[in-house]
């Protein structure tokens, strides 16, 4: 009994310390300690040169980043990258830097020190912090934030997007739209493995004008049109298949169902509605999936006032905007299809 409560003691701590690891985390990455590391061991003095900080400080949090195995000390003051590391180096495929970056940024962790508010209110912890109404109009009047998350968003759909084209077939669409497609990651992957398809990336002037670099690198440029617009006013038509990545878990009931009306307006009659998600199960039972899905409803929760959703609470979204549901289609990674027709 006694060394069941010291298990539950133990584990408890691990789980209400987590902000400490995600710190220690961040500030390494923005000192570039892992790119700074990439080409060998280091001691702390020498990374503190590199650094422009503390060096026994530094050498602390070294020794904090050995102890979750980002980096590994082979002698005594010397540090060595580990491959887990390695993920955090700019130039690494799949880094994740950007994710790193973005959940540590101050405008982040502000907005989950509100939880206990937005569980009282039902309101974000954005308006109540700021004052705008949506997070995406704390962007537009923030740049400096809206880079970090558009980089970190570009992240996020890099670790999925090859996942998403292997469980579904594309080919046999003339021309795919992305709506709120970001910088464009999951088009340039879904173009680059269906060479007979064109692509439409459309979203806010802010966000898309980072993309044209993003699908020249890719080899895609020339089978993309940009569009900016806003999907709450029109979304461009004449599509085969209209992608929503990422994008209606931004928004409560009535909004999202706005723009997958929106979405009916502009689809042709055999056109396909895609949306990608992280479908939550009816039980929350625990698992390290269902904590990465039910973790980021609360982030909606906190930041934009969306929810991640069951298949029937989505069935029910395509319904009321004149949709119909077809199918739930699983994928490699933590997302899923979502697919519809029109009505």
């Amino acid at each position: 009994m006694e060394a069941n409560r010291r298990q539950r003691s133990q584990t408890l701590m691990r789980l209400v310390t987590g902000y400490q690891v995600a710190q220690v985390i961040f500030v390494a990455t923005k000192l570039d300690i892992p790119d700074l590391l990439s080409s060998g061991a280091k001691s702390s003095a020498a990374l503190a040169d590199e650094t422009g900080t503390h060096a026994p400080s530094l050498c602390r949090l070294l020794r904090a980043l050995a102890a979750l195995d980002i980096v590994h000390e082979p002698e005594q003051d010397q540090f060595a990258l580990t491959s887990l590391g390695r993920g955090l180096c700019a130039d690494e495929p799949g880094s994740m830097r950007p994710l790193v970056l973005m959940h540590g940024n101050e405008n982040f962790w502000q907005t989950w020190g509100e939880l206990l508010y937005c569980v009282r209110s039902g309101q974000t912890a954005i308006s109540h912090l700021f004052g705008t109404s949506n997070v995406f109009d704390f962007y537009a009047q923030h740049p400096e934030v809206e880079s970090v998350v558009s980089a970190g968003f570009t992240a996020v759909a890099e670790s999925f997007a090859a996942a998403v084209v292997e469980a579904y077939d594309f080919s046999g669409f003339r021309t795919v739209l992305d709506v709120g497609g970001g910088r464009g990651q999951l088009l340039a992957a879904l173009l680059g493995g269906c060479p007979g398809t064109t692509g439409v990336l459309f979203d806010l002037p802010q966000v898309v004008k980072a993309a044209a670099a993003l699908l020249e690198n890719a080899g895609v440029a020339d089978r993309c049109r940009i569009v900016e617009g806003n999907m709450f006013a029109s979304i461009p038509a004449g599509g085969d298949a209209y992608i929503l990545s990422r994008v209606i878990h931004d928004w409560e009931d009535p909004r999202a169902i706005t723009i997958l009306a929106a979405c009916r307006a502009a689809m042709p009659d055999q056109a396909k509605l895609l949306l990608i998600e992280q479908v939550l199960p009816s039980r929350a039972d625990p698992s390290p999936t269902n904590r990465d899905r039910f973790l980021s409803d609360i982030n909606m929760l906190v930041r934009t006032g969306g929810r991640e959703r069951t298949v029937e609470q989505y069935r029910e979204l395509m319904d009321a905007a004149g949709l119909h549901f077809t199918r739930i289609i699983p994928t490699a990674s933590r997302m899923s299809i979502v697919e519809g027709i029109r009505g």
